[in-house]
């Protein structure tokens, strides 16, 4: 059941709310990356992802680990 409350079947057009779930995962696959030798915590995210924004600071798979980077003009 999708929904018990109101017996809603799970089908395939069905949509999870996963969340935070994914966050566990996609950090997990980065590790696996580092550990693999593949990327670096040093490595700028632009280089992996080109779409990504130019800010006046190189931002690492560190900062998004940590939360650790804030662009002040988005604060």
């Amino acid at each position: 059941m999708a929904n018990l409350e109101n017996e809603t079947s799970i089908t395939s057009n069905t949509v999870f709310d996963l969340a935070s779930a994914a966050k566990q995962f996609t950090g997990y696959a980065i590790a696996v990356l580092i550990e693999e030798g593949k990327v670096s915590e040093d490595t700028d995210v632009r280089a992996l992802i080109p779409e990504f924004p130019e800010f006046d600071q190189k931002i690492t798979i560190v900062h998004l680990f940590a939360n650790a980077f804030t662009p002040f003009h988005l604060v």
